[in-house]
């Protein structure tokens, strides 16, 4: 049985595969909406997720952190032209995702059964005025010494795995350098100063981030010590900013919700990101 589960994996890996090479990346992807009225939870990011749902499963654990809801259980996905509800099968208590279907369009909500005393989620593009300062130069300058924090422990300290400190390194021979490359992700995607409106950015600075973050650079040991590391500086940035750390962790959740991760790994990754 164990030789025949084997081969039935490596068999749906190999149909996968072929259907990924086949279909392009338009026709591999379902439209998630978001429709949900829960006042704690208002849209998180584009209010339209295009998600590839042959590359990536659509289980609660991936909606909740795409779209920053902190509850999984409390999604619900119905059919955006008929509002019927989409079930999400029950599986013995394993892994399970909701059975959509490329090309469609869905509505994601939320239900009202949240926690009233919850702080209400802040969206991606309204993080940059949570960072402590006195002015957009003030608190600028604060992200610059979190990710200058967050490269000199990635670059020195003995836990950060070889392979990981080596894809860094292989881009620049500086810590600083690699900083200001994500101290100006960080500024233009969390709503700081830009020449770019809301959707130029959601539209620009998503894909040109995603194309530098190859599959070799995105394994499952690299994404924890990448949090670990993130976690680390921005105790030490940030020790009383809960709201900041507890948006910036929702973040962190989704962009890890865009790699082929499975289930226990996001379970790992949410318990890292949100204790």
């Amino acid at each position: 049985e164990e030789r025949q589960a084997h081969f039935l994996y490596k068999e749906c890996i190999i149909y996968t595969q072929t259907i990924v090479m086949i279909l392009t990346k338009e026709e591999r992807q379902a439209h998630f909406h978001w429709a949900s009225t829960n006042k704690q939870q208002p849209c998180f990011c584009n209010p339209v997720i295009d998600l590839d749902v042959i590359k990536l499963t659509p289980s609660p654990l991936v909606i909740a952190a795409i779209f920053g809801v902190k509850k999984p259980e409390t999604i619900t996905i119905h059919e955006k032209d008929s509002g019927k509800l989409v079930p999400l099968p029950t599986n013995g208590g394993g892994p399970t995702a909701w059975p959509v279907e490329p090309q469609k369009d869905y509505e994601v909500c939320v239900s009202s059964e949240n926690d009233d005393n919850e702080e209400e989620v802040v969206p991606i593009n309204q993080i940059f005025p949570l960072f402590p300062g006195n002015d957009d130069d003030e608190k600028s300058s604060r992200i610059q010494n979190l990710s200058e924090n967050f490269y000199a422990k990635l670059w020195d300290d003995p836990d950060t795995p070889q392979g990981l400190r080596d894809t860094f390194v292989s881009r620049t021979s500086s810590s600083r350098i690699q900083a200001f490359r994500q101290y100006d992700w960080f500024h233009e995607t969390f709503g700081g100063p830009s020449y770019m409106n809301n959707l130029e950015r959601e539209k620009q600075l998503m894909p040109k981030v995603m194309a530098k973050h190859t599959a070799s650079r995105m394994t499952k040991e690299y994404g924890v010590a990448w949090l670990n590391i993130m976690k680390k500086a921005l105790e030490e940035e940030f020790p009383e900013e809960q709201k900041l750390k507890d948006a910036l962790a929702l973040y962190w959740l989704h962009f890890y919700a865009f790699f082929p991760y499975n289930d226990d790994d996001h379970k790992e990754f949410r318990d890292i990101c949100l204790s």
